[in-house]
């Protein structure tokens, strides 16, 4: 155990995530399909193997792993992987069946307190509290301070809507997790009000995940759109919002064009194409669904001028990210994390949701002002490059993982500098 501040501190990191390098090293049945999901996690721990000053323990769950436990020891990082399928076909519980559910992942939490009490860490790092499958393990832990890193918050109302219905037992876990910890890294400020819902005293760290700053290959690409959506197709990310915009400037006399990339779910996608045929728009708006690589859908957004995003709630969207180290200009709305790219001065054009005139405006200064939208698109991508570098933000984790372990042994002060000030996300230009 940790004596104190200099000395070197053992965290042991609750998560879920895959990537290629992992599944080469464990044991996965070849019945199933597997692909890489949660890259930030990734991310992190590719900083972390350069650090001498944490001791960090992955336990994670991963589908589909054929023995009941597989741990093993990588450039300084201790990986703890537990099956969390059923038992020799290695999959999930049916849906109308969800024992594990319905026991609140017993089977999970006694795997996982089982490792805890063998690493005898000084800090629990929960990386979401929102996937209950593996949030749940982090019930019931005593004596060791648990720090929830938020990645989304599923019971966020504005999830819900008709298509999106909502799982009982993913929002009772969660909330329970809000009420009984103490210690949260959230981003955007709509975090810290959905918390106080359920424990009126949080203490609230600023929490940034590192983003691959490397995008694909920025080459000559004809331009074949004037604007461009990519990602999830899903209600939250106010692709209906976009449609309407378009609309909005063919009712002034003015044709644009808009190129859709993604998947979605076949409802949302059919209520989509309902409004494209509302506001006549069938030649204006191209959907080419889901692409293969990532590599592809960035060759393909590239064939637009502008990137367009019309997120309901946000954190920073990837979109965002990748477009602009990718040159390309953005317009997006002012919801959960995003302002905060204006926190020094403005670097991308905002408007609230649901604006549609405002939207509209600012897709059209970018489309009409080049330079204009060179320059913006060049300062955001100077911010970036800065303030989501893994270096600074893994140093930012470890700072606050000694701080909370000192304010949980001995009720020492928290440097301001650590915890989350909201003023900086109030820059709404």
């Amino acid at each position: 155990m940790a004596s104190g501040i200099g000395s070197k501190i053992k965290v042991a990191w609750i998560c879920h995530f895959s990537n290629t390098e992992i599944r080469e090293k464990i044991p996965l049945s070849n019945k199933k399909k597997y692909t890489d999901f949660a890259p930030w996690i990734t991310n992190m721990i590719k900083e972390f193997e350069k650090r001498e000053e944490v001791e960090i323990h992955i336990i994670a769950p991963h589908r589909g792993l054929k023995t009941f436990l597989f741990e093993y020891t990588q450039n300084n990082i201790y990986y703890h992987f537990f099956k969390p399928d059923l038992p020799v076909i290695h999959k999930r519980w049916p849906f109308y069946f969800p024992i594990d559910a319905w026991t609140g992942y017993l089977k999970n939490r006694l795997i996982v307190h089982h490792i805890l009490k063998r690493i005898r860490p000084d800090l629990i790092n929960l990386h979401g509290a929102e996937n209950d499958y593996y949030s749940a393990t982090a019930l019931g832990i005593k004596n060791i301070p648990v720090f929830i890193s938020i990645q989304g918050i599923y019971s966020n109302p504005k999830r819900f809507n008709d298509i999106t219905k909502p799982n009982k037992h993913r929002i009772k876990i969660e909330r329970t997790l809000h009420k009984q910890c103490k210690y949260f890294g959230i981003f955007p400020p709509f975090f810290a009000d959905l918390i106080k819902r359920d424990n009126a005293n949080p203490i609230l760290f600023l929490k940034n995940y590192p983003f691959n700053l490397e995008t694909t290959e920025i080459r000559i690409v004809e331009k074949k759109y004037d604007f461009v959506f990519f990602g999830r197709v899903a209600d939250v990310k106010g692709i209906d919002k976009i449609i309407e915009a378009i609309a909005f400037i063919k009712s002034t006399g003015r044709e644009t064009t808009l190129l859709v990339i993604g998947a979605g779910q076949k409802v949302y996608i059919e209520y989509l194409q309902g409004l494209i045929k509302k506001y006549n728009l069938v030649k204006n708006i191209t959907f080419v669904g889901h692409l293969p690589t990532i590599h592809d859908v960035h060759k393909k957004a590239l064939e637009a001028k502008v990137t367009v995003i019309s997120s309901r709630f946000d954190v920073i969207s990837g979109t965002i990210i990748e477009s602009i180290l990718m040159s390309q200009p953005v317009v997006a709305t002012a919801v959960g994390g995003v302002p905060y790219l204006n926190k020094n001065s403005e670097t991308i054009l905002l408007s609230e949701y649901g604006d549609i005139e405002g939207l509209a405006g600012n897709m059209l200064k970018l489309l009409d002002n080049p330079e204009y939208a060179e320059e913006l698109t060049e300062k955001c991508k100077r911010f970036i490059i800065s303030e989501f570098d893994s270096n600074t933000i893994v140093t930012r984790f470890i700072k606050q993982y000694y701080a909370i372990i000192e304010h949980y042994k001995y009720n020492t002060p928290i440097p301001t500098d650590l915890l989350f000030n909201e003023k900086y996300f109030n820059k709404i230009k």
